[in-house]
């Protein structure tokens, strides 16, 4: 998966390949709130996001088609969306096929842009809270506020 709100480094996509049967999420990932001031990455390591999933195409797109088939002709409303994204994390919850996750960590990090247009946004807002580990400078990406004055160049 990649989405357009995540730089991703090169070790991302070459450093590991999935076993077949497994969901790997790359757990080496900052955050990078573009309301917070001064500008600071942060780090969180327990949570598998879709955006740092890493997968064969044959067994995404069969959790996501069992998804769709699943929910198919049901009122939006009533179709758990908060259970829908992050493969192998909540196919107990959807009652659908359960599949194994494992995690790995990079060689250098990706940046997550939290903003307010994120899918993440509409259900937190700014209230969304930094993780544990703070740092202005991290290696590979450099320093936080060089990457959001990057980041408002482009948007």
């Amino acid at each position: 998966m990649a989405e357009d709100d995540i730089l991703y480094s090169y070790e991302h996509f070459h450093a590991y390949l999935p076993e077949k049967d497994r969901f790997a999420y790359d757990m080496n990932k900052w955050s990078l709130f573009t309301w917070t001031r001064p500008p600071l990455f942060s780090f969180r390591n327990n949570r598998k996001v879709v955006n740092s999933l890493i997968a064969k195409t044959e067994m995404l797109a069969a959790a996501l088609e069992e998804r769709f088939n699943k929910f198919k002709g049901v009122p939006e409303e009533d179709i758990p969306l908060h259970f829908w994204g992050d493969p192998g994390r909540y196919e107990e919850k959807l009652g659908v096929t359960i599949r194994e996750t494992e995690e790995f960590y990079s060689g250098s990090p990706n940046i997550v842009f939290s903003h307010p247009d994120a899918f993440g946004y509409l259900s937190r807002g700014k209230r969304k809270k930094l993780g544990d580990v703070k740092a202005i400078e991290i290696p590979y990406w450099g320093r936080a506020e060089d990457m959001l004055k990057l980041y408002n160049e482009k948007f």
